[in-house]
């Protein structure tokens, strides 16, 4: 009997919701050349026309998802894959969905339902597996919400599609009101993706742009693993983390990957059908936002390598509001023409093996209304605040601009245990965007400092003052192309930088010390 009772108690354990694997997920289709829920019920890779009954593909992901408010019921289940086959899908408002015209843009497909964690929910575009060379566009029309919603949706993979509008205007756009969007009308979509109380969520090969607000909006989110995804030309921001009122309501948890992303031009338009063409950026003196990634306050384990952030109209990535109860590393990054800060970090950080290029008037020069907002807070590449217990690094990384100072830091609980290690670096300063002299080399709080800031094996140039502290090369990096429109960190042959022994002056003492230790990004 003890034993019959074991197996038994094994049994429901194993058959509890969320546990164990379906033994009967399925995997449905969508073609161009589909059909109606009517016609087709999914369950095949076959055009509607000639099928036998109705084993044959649907027509647009809204068949697998109607939206709920025409009170459809999903009609894939937890740990099923979708499979979207090569074509441009529509999604939002039409005379097949039972949505009252007034609330339009409510009408896009219900949140995606969650898998398992060894069985996922799976929306997947055609080629996903072999390189996703060209993935379906599902577009939003008549002012869609979002495409894809991860509301409540954990354990799910969504790879290979291109997430898009057919329009080219900006939701509220202030500067010129023939560019903002009409109520409902038209080929326009809010965002590409939204998701809330979300955890376990893979995203992959995808291109989010030309929305006529954020590209994604995700808070409250736990263990996301992001990679090669692209978030571009999205009229007010990229990566929005605020779920409303930037206050605790939005916090994230456990472990968030970001590998190979994308973040640009974000707070501007892509001029549909011309996508390559950007305009309209603006930023928040002209009504408008544009960071490309923010969190409003946050904790979770933060986690950048190669991501690519240039030309936002306010800061690149901005994690100020991480609350100290996670860490942010960032590796192999590219951060240029951000009209504010290129990152901001609060905590416990690691910055290695980066490239921050502070052309912060770019905006201006190009004649974008966004140019009201260079240099925004004064610019500059990288400002870092922690506080007890808590130690920054900044090492291996090239930096360059005409922001108001190089790297600044920030300290309002400051103590003892409050640490700063700068080593490793080039730092190549400028004139300041607004004519006043040279940048500067480093700026920390105005108030209480960080109690211990390490610097060690920099190299420091044409900065205001001439400040170089010891430890440090005071000398031309001989870098490629030093011009901030054109900027090439790589060292020519003889630079201090390249590998090999070199002499530094020692701590303030006459002699002099050698080190065979690269510095900056390009080693």
């Amino acid at each position: 009997m003890k034993g019959l009772r074991v197996v038994l108690i094994a049994l429901l354990y194993c058959t509890a919701p969320g546990i164990v694997e379906r033994a009967d997920a399925a995997t449905y289709y969508v073609r161009s050349d589909g059909g109606t829920n009517s016609q087709c019920d999914g369950s095949a890779d076959a055009a509607q026309a000639g099928s036998r009954g109705r084993a044959c593909a649907w027509d647009s992901l809204m068949q697998a998802l109607p939206p709920q408010a025409s009170g459809g019921k999903a009609r894939i289940q937890g740990g099923d894959t979708l499979i979207i086959g090569q074509g441009s899908y529509p999604i939002g408002w039409n005379r097949e969905w039972d949505c009252a015209v007034d609330n339009a843009r409510a009408c896009v497909p219900q949140a995606i339902p969650s898998g398992s964690a060894t069985n996922p929910t799976r929306i997947l575009g055609a080629g996903w597996d072999s390189g996703c060379s060209a993935p379906p566009q599902l577009w939003g029309t008549h002012g869609a919400r979002q495409l894809l919603s991860l509301d409540g949706s954990s354990h799910v993979l969504i790879a290979c599609l291109d997430l898009s509008d057919h329009s080219n205007c900006t939701k509220d756009y202030k500067p010129d009101p023939a560019y903002a969007c009409p109520r409902v009308a038209g080929d326009w979509g809010r965002m590409g993706l939204h998701a809330q109380d979300s955890s376990d969520v893979a995203l992959q090969d995808l291109r989010i742009h030309g929305f006529a607000g954020q590209g994604v909006q995700a808070g409250r989110i736990r263990d996301w693993t992001v990679t090669r995804v692209k978030i571009i030309g999205n009229g007010n921001a990229g990566w929005d983390g605020d779920l409303g009122g930037n206050d605790h309501s939005s916090s994230n948890a456990g472990k968030l990957v970001f590998t190979d992303l994308e973040v640009g031009w974000n707070g501007c338009a892509e001029d549909y059908p011309d996508t390559a063409k950007i305009i309209d950026c603006y930023g928040q003196n002209e009504g408008g936002y544009g960071d490309g990634f923010a969190e409003a306050w946050t904790g979770g384990d933060y986690v950048f390598v190669r991501p690519d952030i240039h030309d936002n109209t306010q800061d690149g990535i901005d994690l100020r509001y991480a609350n100290g109860n996670g860490s942010i590393s960032v590796d192999q990054g590219r951060f240029a023409r951000n009209a504010g800060n290129d990152l901001k970090t609060m905590g416990s950080a690691n910055i290695t093996h980066s490239v921050f290029i502070a052309y912060c008037s770019s905006m201006k020069q190009l004649g974008y209304p966004a140019g009201a907002d260079a240099c925004r807070a004064g610019g500059g590449e990288y400002a870092a605040m922690n506080g007890p217990n808590q130690t920054v690094t900044f090492a291996w990384n090239t930096v360059t601009g005409e922001s108001g100072c190089l790297l600044g830091g920030d300290s309002d609980k400051a103590d003892a245990s409050d640490t700063y290690l700068i080593h490793n670096n080039i730092f190549l300063g400028g004139k300041r965007w607004n004519g006043d002299g040279l940048t500067c080399f480093t700026w920390f709080s105005d108030g209480t400092p960080p109690q211990k800031i390490v610097y060690r094996d920099n190299i420091i140039w044409n900065v205001r003052n001439g400040a170089c502290p010891a430890d440090s090369l005071c000398e031309d990096p001989r870098l490629k192309n030093e011009a901030l429109e054109a900027f090439d960190p790589t060292p020519l042959s003889g630079s201090p930088a390249a590998r090999g022994t070199r002499k530094h002056a020692g701590h303030g003492k006459a002699e002099a010390r050698t080190s065979s230790v690269d510095i900056g990004a390009i080693e």
